[in-house]
């Protein structure tokens, strides 16, 4: 086993301003953000680790977090590289649009999971299919103002009864207009984990909890990032976080 994680996650909120479906939020009890001390500490921490991934965001949108930028400014101003950030987009306004470019943030995932208004907004609930878009359409125009590689963006789609019909369409749209396309398989069914049939084929070992660290706003590290609610079992003692 490596002596430090090659990706560590630090939930920077657990918080979200949605309640889609497919989320287990539905069934998450949680609702904090993280303290600046302690995300000044794990940073400093992953820096001292040249080449470590930081992905700020687990179970909430990192962007409700009222000291975002400035964590996302902490973090690249010690050269933590790649910093990879996923985000529903719907607090995505110009002015940080800017601020992340100025910073260049390495990868910038967006949530979208349909193109149409109604298949939109059933997945994601409580966001603006129009105000969205345009949220992304601004920030991929001000990326190719600038005409540098950063960051690099990834669109994504949870493929599930909803927008399944639509999948193909979402990949067409949005290829060679973003760096990567990207269709995640649903993890669960009404946001219940083990919900999905158990008949999968072959399974094989997972890697992840030997190579990242996923630690949630409380400072606690999760098994791994389908540990949403942190349930070790019972012939183990609870894990807490294994940086500092």
């Amino acid at each position: 086993m490596q002596a430090f994680p090659s990706r560590v996650t630090l939930e920077l909120s657990d918080r979200c301003n949605l309640t889609c479906p497919m989320c287990p939020r539905s069934h998450h009890t949680g609702e904090g953000l993280m303290d600046w001390d302690l995300w000044e500490r794990l940073v400093r921490e992953i820096a001292a680790h040249p080449g470590t991934a930081l992905v700020p965001f687990f179970r909430g949108e990192s962007l409700m977090h009222p000291g975002f930028l400035d964590a996302m400014r902490l973090a690249k101003g010690l050269g933590i590289a790649p910093v990879q950030l996923v985000t529903n987009a719907t607090l995505l306004t110009p002015e940080l649009s800017e601020a992340l470019l100025d910073l260049e943030i390495d990868f910038l995932s967006f949530s979208l999971d349909a193109l149409s208004k109604e298949t939109y907004e059933a997945q994601r609930t409580g966001a603006q299919h129009a105000d969205v878009m345009s949220r992304v359409e601004d920030f991929l125009r001000r990326r190719k103002q600038r005409g540098g590689p950063l960051p690099e963006i990834q669109v994504s789609a949870v493929e599930t009864a909803t927008t399944r019909a639509e999948i193909p369409a979402f990949l067409q749209h949005w290829k060679g207009r973003v760096d990567r396309v990207r269709i995640y398989p649903e993890h669960s069914q009404g946001g219940v984990f083990g919900s999905l049939p158990m008949d999968l084929g072959p399974r094989k070992p997972c890697r992840k909890p030997l190579t990242d660290l996923v630690v949630t706003c409380d400072g606690q590290a999760a098994l791994c990032n389908q540990d949403w609610e942190r349930k070790i079992p019972s012939d183990r003692k609870r894990w807490t976080t294994v940086l500092g």
